[in-house]
């Protein structure tokens, strides 16, 4: 049920949200401002409202005593929940009139070793929003967010600890986004990092940092020495790169301890015009072919005697292998005057399995075991007709 209301020249409109019937639900109700939706409930001020956006959950909080405002862009959906009971939706419509909101979404990050780093995306360009941010409703200075992301750090955050994120919209209207509740991380330190390195052409060194702790680490790359740039890497792995290397140049990773260290060496195949390695090994079952690219970022093509055509993109720092069968084999570039890399005639192995004969000798024998039966069959058959006439 809609009901429409004009108060001081703003026109909103009421919803009755209903929540299905089968369940008993809090009564809640929807009013459309600019910027969000003003939520009321009839539950006891302290009840757990749980919110959604377009499906998702953002957070929870205390309902208050009176009405509160949700964050939405026009056409978002807003779910709401009252002390457990089934949700109610509303499809936020931003009344005429309203300029200057600016939708922004709000993400979460949890930093070792008891950093929260938030991240504030304004969904419109240009603009500008103000965020005010509270731990356990304490609440911090005003944030201004004029582009379109802002990183937003709180530190030393209690474990356990509630965050909240508030937008100011016209009318001094404080409009709830987002609520997260901060885990202080676990395996934080030089323990819980290693790395791999991958020597590339052009003096580019690529490389893999696995991280096992439960949030994100960040640490200082040194280079011959002296510190040279500094990377932040999420729980799990993160594959980087780093340029304008020389051979021979020492490169460390740091965070307290030195984790890893590489020297660079520019790879033999930076020599060849293509930056690529193609190798070949002789199976029982046939050839595996390997791509190894150092530079190139040309697609390769396989090919074989059998009929084969396998196409690969393999990224610059990586290797692919391909398992093919075919009395010879060819890797080629795709786009090249001179596209033929590499050609590669198939040899057996010694002591492969040798596989029943098939073909023209199988056939053979077929036969011959087709015309013994024919014969036995007409031999019984003269048999009977013999023994018939007696």
């Amino acid at each position: 049920m809609t009901r429409w209301i004009l108060a001081a020249g703003v026109c909103a409109a009421i919803v009755f949200g209903v929540a299905p019937a089968a369940h008993a639900a809090a009564g809640v109700q929807f009013v459309d401002v600019c910027g969000g939706v003003a939520v009321s409930a009839d539950a006891p001020e302290g009840a757990t409202v749980t919110l959604r956006k377009n499906g998702a959950v953002v957070g929870s909080l205390p309902l208050p005593g009176g009405a509160f405002t949700v964050g939405a862009a026009h056409g978002e959906t807003i779910g709401v929940s009252v002390a457990g009971a089934p949700e109610v939706t509303h499809s936020h419509v931003g009344p005429q009139g309203c300029t200057g909101e600016v939708p922004i979404r709000v993400d979460f990050d949890t930093v070792c070793p008891d950093l929260a780093r938030l991240r504030i995306h304004l969904t419109t360009m240009p603009a500008t929003a103000t965020v005010v941010v509270t731990v356990n409703g304490v609440e911090g200075n005003p944030v201004q967010a004029s582009t379109g992301t802002v990183s937003y750090p709180v530190p030393a955050v209690p474990d356990g600890a509630v965050l909240a994120v508030y937008q100011l919209l016209s009318g001094g209207v404080r409009a709830f986004q987002a609520s997260h509740v901060f885990h202080t991380p676990t395996g934080c330190g030089p323990g819980s990092l290693s790395a791999t390195f991958t020597d590339l052409c052009f003096g580019e060194l690529a490389f893999d940092v696995f991280n096992t702790a439960t949030g994100q680490q960040s640490f200082e790359v040194l280079r011959n020495g002296a510190a040279h740039t500094q990377f932040t890497v999420e729980h799990g792995a993160s594959a980087r790169k780093l340029a304008d290397l020389s051979a021979g140049d020492v490169i460390a990773f740091r965070l307290g301890d030195v984790f890893a260290t590489h020297t660079y060496q520019v790879p033999a195949a930076c020599a060849k015009p293509d930056q690529v390695d193609v190798s070949f090994t002789d199976t029982c079952a046939g050839t595996s072919v390997t791509i190894a690219n150092y530079g190139s970022l040309q697609p390769f093509l396989v090919q074989t005697s059998d009929g084969l055509a396998d196409l690969r993109q393999v990224p610059i720092g990586t290797s692919v292998t391909i398992d093919v069968t075919g009395a010879t084999v060819t890797v080629s570039k795709t786009l090249s005057e001179d596209p033929l890399l590499a050609t590669h005639h198939y040899v057996k192995p010694a002591g492969c399995t040798v596989l029943p004969v098939t073909g023209s000798g199988t056939a053979r024998i077929a036969a011959t075991g087709a015309l013994i039966v024919l014969l036995g069959a007409a031999v019984y058959a003269l048999a009977r007709r013999r023994a018939t006439l007696r």
